[in-house]
């Protein structure tokens, strides 16, 4: 469980597999260069569009993002047969979730969160 899957058979694994479209952030794993910082992109999405839900709602969403991860980013690196693959980003989404929710919701607070994570 090593070698990664060529370019185009990993595009196809991902696509058309519901828990890789998941690991890899609906996509943004894979991006050709730097897909950790395309899928926390899409973490701050995600905080962005939670933001109504208030803080207990929040915490839910950190807390579902964290025990579906664990199983989320298992099982793909077993059906792709890769451990930790670069396009799992699943743990950054979550990751920077996590650093937002506990920043203030500001563009500088959240642009110094994404920056340093």
């Amino acid at each position: 469980m090593n070698k990664a899957p060529e370019i185009p058979e990993l595009r196809r694994k991902v696509l058309r597999d519901p828990v890789n479209l998941l690991a890899f952030g609906l996509g943004t794993g894979l991006a050709p260069k730097a897909p950790g910082t395309f899928g926390s992109l899409f973490g701050v999405a995600i905080a962005w569009w939670t933001l109504p839900l208030g803080f207990e709602g929040r915490i839910m969403v950190a807390i579902a993002l964290i025990v579906s991860g664990v199983w989320i980013c298992g099982e793909s690196a077993r059906r792709i047969g890769v451990h930790d693959h670069s396009g799992i980003v699943w743990d950054e989404i979550a990751g920077i979730y996590l650093v937002l929710l506990v920043s203030q919701t500001s563009i500088l607070a959240w642009a110094l969160g994404f920056g340093l994570f």
